[in-house]
């Protein structure tokens, strides 16, 4: 996965590049990479409305009250983390989290793929942007084919649990690239998070997602409900 993450924070920053002359200085100095220590968990909602906290060797246990209020206690993990200095914007990007993993219903019952469309969402802050960029990776090297490409401009729908729904203008456009050893097409773009929108996705967890593919809309449900909720709460 290691390959992916270089990838997408390339892909975030050209795209970055290309839409803020203001940081445009600031692209040519060299990234700070900081391994945070801290402890890996994160709470998550089960399918009953509880929240628990999951730890990285897989156990878990129900979330006392002062912790769920405290999105905190997931873990601020960065992937980068450049503060501002008198050359530099600030720029800090967290560590990518799976958002989705959807395996369509004519699949469910086989076991050729585990989930046919992933997506890794991180989000990050330049200055005082703050943007979202996701990776998709669909299991197959027909993607350009049966999905299309992820276009510029595109709205991608975000239904909260509390009925109201955001709305995110998608950033960049990619047609995807073809990794045939591992028989996938990976997709990478962003999208700005302004204060109003940032304001209604801290309000309720996320229940689904329709992601606007050229070849078609699809709706997905999610794996981490809290992921906005939790990694917004870094920034403040």
């Amino acid at each position: 996965m290691v390959h992916r993450i270089d990838k997408s924070i390339k892909a975030f920053i050209s795209g970055i590049r290309e839409k803020s002359t203001f940081i445009f200085p600031f692209l040519f100095l060299p990234l700070l990479l900081i391994n945070h220590i801290s402890s890996a968990q994160k709470l998550a909602t089960t399918q009953d409305g509880d929240i628990v906290i999951l730890f990285d060797d897989g156990s878990w246990k129900f979330a006392p009250t002062d912790q769920i209020d405290n999105s905190r206690y997931h873990g601020c993990r960065y992937e980068i983390d450049q503060r501002k200095s008198d050359s530099t914007q600030k720029m800090s990007v967290l560590k990518k989290e799976t958002f989705i993993s959807h395996r369509y219903e004519k699949m469910k019952n086989t076991s050729n793929y585990n989930d046919y469309v992933h997506c890794d969402l991180a989000i990050g802050e330049v200055g005082e942007n703050k943007i979202v960029y996701l990776d998709y990776i669909l299991q197959t090297k027909y993607g350009l084919y049966n999905h299309g490409i992820i276009q510029e401009g595109k709205k991608l729908l975000i239904k909260l649990k509390n009925n109201s729904t955001v709305t995110l203008t998608l950033d960049r456009t990619d047609k995807g690239e073809v990794n045939e050893q591992d028989n996938e097409t990976i997709y990478h773009t962003f999208a700005y998070i302004t204060p109003k929108i940032e304001k209604e996705l801290k309000k309720s967890e996320v229940n689904e997602v329709l992601m606007p593919w050229s070849m078609g809309n699809e709706i997905y449900d999610v794996t981490y409900p809290r992921i906005f909720i939790d990694q917004l709460f870094c920034f403040d």
